[in-house]
């Protein structure tokens, strides 16, 4: 049975919280009421950031993002986490 309240998204926004050395999460403002969590994992690739700093940890406060991942709508979440471009 397929889950219909997942479906592959790209969702820009605002790092609302930066994500935690010891946790997998972020939060990312997307309106003026509405905020995602953004799960990060090992597949996650890390665009738009210079060549040196290509981590989740480089990912600051108030950056523009555009995410591309795997969108639960009725969580309002990004359940899997393909990619974090950073906007300049």
């Amino acid at each position: 049975m397929a889950d219909t309240s997942q479906l592959q998204s790209t969702v820009r926004g605002i790092v609302a919280t930066t994500p935690d050395p010891d946790d997998d999460i972020m939060m990312m403002q997307v309106g003026l009421s509405r905020s995602l969590v953004v799960d990060l994992g090992p597949q996650t690739r890390l665009n738009g950031a210079p060549l040196t700093a290509r981590t989740r940890m480089s990912i600051r406060e108030a950056a523009r993002v555009q995410i591309t991942g795997l969108l639960d709508r009725k969580l309002g979440e990004l359940v899997r986490t393909f990619s974090i471009d950073v906007i300049r």
